[in-house]
């Protein structure tokens, strides 16, 4: 099957790393943070992409070496929201403060803690189907802990650039906000399903949010700025 969990990850993360890449070189064009901000975010999610099939790309594995690969890309997810807290705090409008940074980035170290803390004393493990499409069977505390928190997260970064494209003139710039927010809404929404999965379509359903977001923004940095000009 083309739809399996190793080649999406593998397509889905190589693509996160592709637009990492042009995040940073419009930092460096720009010197501007919010781009390396948002670099930084799809670098984690592209290696925790990585992560997840990392076991499956060996010949022979335990199956046990997916619970453990799994972690480590949950740790690459949160390490993904620690990356984009100044940006969030930055297109809310308030003073980015760094107390409100280490406050944040505290919640999510606790909240990750707590997640991969549950699963490695309740170790399962996944199960990979006949299609190739992995079940993560993971606790289902730490899975909705995971999945509600970089839910949430998305959705408050969907309004906060929503909001922030608003401010803005420029079309490219806007089309950029307006593409980042979406961003937050489909990637939130696919970590959701993906990782409280109980069933093969909602699994898919997840894939696919995660493959069209990553795609749709590596586009829109393939594209000349004057398809923008507004």
């Amino acid at each position: 099957m083309i739809f399996t969990t190793l080649n999406i990850n593998i397509v889905g993360g190589t693509i996160c790393l592709l637009i990492s890449f042009f995040m940073l070189n419009s930092y460096f064009r720009e010197k501007h943070l919010a781009n390396l901000s948002v670099s930084l975010v799809f670098f984690y999610i592209g290696l925790a992409a990585y992560s997840f099939v990392f076991p499956l790309l060996l010949k022979s594995f335990e199956p046990i070496m997916l619970s453990y690969s799994y972690m480590v890309g949950i740790g690459f997810l949160y390490m993904a929201l620690i990356s984009g807290i100044e940006i969030l705090l930055f297109v809310s409008g308030k003073i980015v403060s760094k107390i409100n940074i280490i406050l944040l980035r505290s919640l999510i170290i606790l909240s990750a803690i707590v997640a991969i803390g549950i699963m490695n004393y309740d170790l399962k493990i996944p199960a990979l189907n006949e299609g190739g499409v992995v079940f993560w069977n993971v606790n289902p505390v730490a899975a909705w802990i995971i999945g509600l928190n970089i839910f949430a997260y998305g959705l408050i970064w969907c309004y906060l650039f929503y909001r922030a494209s608003l401010l803005v003139n420029n079309g490219h710039s806007r089309s950029k906000l307006l593409l980042i927010a979406t961003d937050g809404l489909l990637l939130g929404t696919a970590v959701l399903l993906l990782h409280t999965s109980t069933n093969e379509l909602q699994t898919s359903l997840g894939h696919m949010l995660f493959l069209v977001s990553v795609i749709i923004t590596l586009i829109f940095y393939l594209l000349p700025k004057r398809v923008f000009k507004i």
